[in-house]
């Protein structure tokens, strides 16, 4: 075999021992049903609970991480060490822009902090959906 074989088959057994890492790490999380979730969230913001869990939900397939596992408190940035890869990078670009587009649509102003935890997140996003009158 050539070098340049052994190099190619050295990078794609170091992606898929870090991909296998990274799934062990999210399934050590405990699950967090949907009621206990929302009774959770509630402690620090309002909304409608069905919109509460298709946030989450939602918020969960776009970083390609079971919506189970999420809790109001994650922050984003713990929870990229735990699934840090090029989808989750894009996953949270993607929500960044749907955050930016939805705001505009509703004419919000205000500069935008993009939200540390995923409480925050689905507040921004219930509360923008809620102003337009339009679900996921």
């Amino acid at each position: 075999m050539s070098a340049y074989m052994w190099l190619l088959l050295g990078g794609v057994a170091i992606a898929i021992v870090q991909l296998l890492a990274k799934r062990r790490s999210f399934q050590k999380l405990p699950d967090l049903d949907d009621g206990e979730f929302v009774r959770v969230y509630k402690h620090g913001f309002d909304g409608d609970d069905a919109a509460v869990i298709r946030e989450r939900k939602f918020i969960a397939k776009v970083l390609g991480v079971p919506h189970r596992k999420l809790r109001p408190n994650h922050r984003f940035e713990e929870l990229s060490k735990l699934h840090f890869d090029v989808g989750y990078e894009v996953g949270m670009s993607d929500l960044e822009d749907i955050l930016i587009e939805l705001r505009q649509r509703a004419g919000i102003e205000e500069p935008l902090e993009f939200p540390k935890t995923v409480g925050e997140l689905i507040f921004a996003l219930v509360t923008v959906r809620k102003k337009l009158g339009v679900e996921e």
